[in-house]
């Protein structure tokens, strides 16, 4: 089975919006919706981000499981090739253990870079079933909107032949020093590269001086993968805090203040 033709969509973290935000993320890929195949992996529990606005009884620190039904409505939503949902505090306890078996010791256990790298896992694993490649993956969050006549086939465009390189959102201007974490573009051996760094983390102390974000600049240069921003950077977080005051998921703008 040739998979050269579609492209794969890795979605990962806490859900947290994601429900209300899967309308926008459609409208965003449009046209390409079809061509799409959708791996994703998620957490049982969910925590408010420390970042951005929030309600003041809000507390990041605190874990909250969500039902079955927020799962069911993202796996009905985007009709995933496959899907895998991890107790939290169980996958820590076996990753920890893992890394310690295979390393000695555990340097690092960032669950952004865990989930992130289950999901390519899953789309990997697809690829070697299929004995094919995607010509471009995904790596995106559930919570991620974008302006109204942003679209994904811009950013193609704006690719064209040029799939060596690795795009992302860059909208803090981190680039070139730091990666932000919200949206990437690449071929699929760039992204089983880039997905692989939280083990790479997980294996030494050294790496850990430094933030991940900068750590997987470094990542990309020591694998000669050059970094480029997307054509548009505008990429937002829509919040509890949003959903709450009814802030359409396609008015950026409110998103913005």
């Amino acid at each position: 089975m040739s998979l050269g033709d579609k492209i794969a969509v890795c979605i990962s973290g806490q859900i947290r919006t994601g429900v209300a935000v899967a309308p926008a993320i459609k409208h965003f890929f449009g046209s390409m919706w079809p061509n799409i195949d959708f791996f994703i992996h998620t957490w049982t529990t969910e925590s408010v981000s420390p970042w951005g606005p929030k309600e003041l009884n809000e507390d990041p620190i605190v874990l909250h499981r969500f039902g079955q039904e927020k799962i069911d409505q993202i796996r009905d939503f985007y009709k995933p090739k496959s899907m895998q949902v991890d107790e939290f505090d169980l996958y820590q306890t076996q990753y920890n253990q893992m890394m310690a078996d295979r390393y000695g010791f555990c340097y690092s256990s960032i669950p952004m870079l865990q989930t992130l790298y289950e999901s390519n896992k899953l789309k990997y694993d697809y690829e070697q079933r299929a004995g094919s490649q995607y010509k471009l993956v995904v790596k995106m969050r559930f919570d991620q909107v974008f302006e109204y006549q942003h679209r994904f086939i811009d950013e193609l465009n704006y690719i064209a032949d040029k799939r060596d390189y690795v795009y992302v959102s860059d909208p803090t201007n981190r680039l070139p020093d730091a990666v932000e974490d919200i949206f990437w573009i690449a071929n699929s051996t760039n992204a089983d590269i880039m997905a692989n760094l939280g083990p790479v983390r997980s294996s030494s102390q050294e790496p850990n001086f430094i933030d991940w974000q900068q750590h997987m600049r470094l990542h990309l240069n020591n694998h000669n993968i050059s970094v480029r921003s997307m054509k548009n950077n505008s990429v937002f977080i829509y919040r509890n805090y949003h959903l709450n005051r009814h802030i359409s998921v396609f008015d950026v703008k409110l998103l913005a203040n």
